[in-house]
């Protein structure tokens, strides 16, 4: 190979670890750089160990795999129009899972977790959850979480905690809370 196409390989090698490189997660398992239409891309449904792709009224829902619970959300567009979830493995297992009803809130029968979202009606006004049960871990020391918009950013839960009910509030649901439990 000549100096010439060295050079020019190894241009290619750089700038491609430079321009990959600001895709992908941090130090602490959170997304970084990654281009928001990417995630929007459309599925039958998304199923998801880490960020799970958007879901709104036009797309549809997204729900974590195997034994991950939900530990952050996050919403963008007008009046939180576009929601994720962030998945994250568990040392649960598994039981069985069911979706609620449509409403501007949602939460799991006892001893259920939230493991996926369905977004309904304009701007995602309405939610319905997927509840699955998790046969070794029992929810304990339950709180609400402060609210999130899609002006704040995601919304990360407290390490070991994970919720069992969202509530949304304000125009078109714009604000949105969860009922956190620790396992």
């Amino acid at each position: 190979m000549s100096t010439k196409s060295s050079y020019l390989a190894a241009i290619l090698v750089v700038g491609s670890v430079w321009v990959l490189g600001g895709c992908g997660v941090d130090a602490g398992g959170h997304e970084t750089g990654v281009d928001e239409a990417a995630s929007l891309a459309t599925t039958e449904q998304a199923i998801s160990t880490g960020w799970t792709a958007y879901t709104s009224d036009e797309r549809p829902p997204v729900n974590c795999d195997g034994s991950s619970l939900v530990s952050a959300a996050q919403c963008s567009g007008d009046y939180c129009d576009n929601m994720r979830l962030y998945c994250q493995p568990t040392t649960g297992v598994r039981g069985d899972s069911y979706w609620t009803t449509s409403y501007v809130y949602a939460g799991c029968r006892a001893g259920y977790w939230i493991t996926g979202l369905s977004c309904n009606d304009s701007y995602c006004t309405t939610l319905a959850v997927q509840c699955t049960a998790m046969i070794n871990i029992s929810p304990k020391n339950c709180y609400s979480s402060g609210v999130f918009s899609d002006e704040d950013g995601p919304l990360y839960f407290p390490a070991g905690y994970y919720p069992t009910y969202v509530n949304c509030a304000g125009s078109y649901c714009d604000r949105v809370s969860f009922k956190l439990c620790q396992m």
